[in-house]
């Protein structure tokens, strides 16, 4: 319930300003592991490189941890 809510959060907070950072997060981070796509075909997916896709995803992780954290603290 934890993990879902603070997930609920980040899906607001990135699908405003940060469309792609979710759109990634949901695809690599969210998606059933044995369909994840590979970095590499997320970025010629969306028009990235690699490195980009990588970044995105720390970011969106990061944004996550923080929200589980307040959703902990509540």
């Amino acid at each position: 319930a934890v993990t879902g809510r603070a997930i609920e959060r980040v899906q607001r907070t990135l699908q405003g300003r940060h469309r792609v950072r979710w759109e990634l997060f949901q695809a690599f981070d969210l998606a059933d592991p044995a369909g994840r796509p590979s970095y590499a075909e997320l970025a010629a997916r969306h028009g990235l490189k690699e490195k980009d896709v990588g970044n995105h995803l720390q970011a969106a992780r990061e944004q996550l941890r923080k929200e589980v954290i307040l959703e902990l603290s509540d």
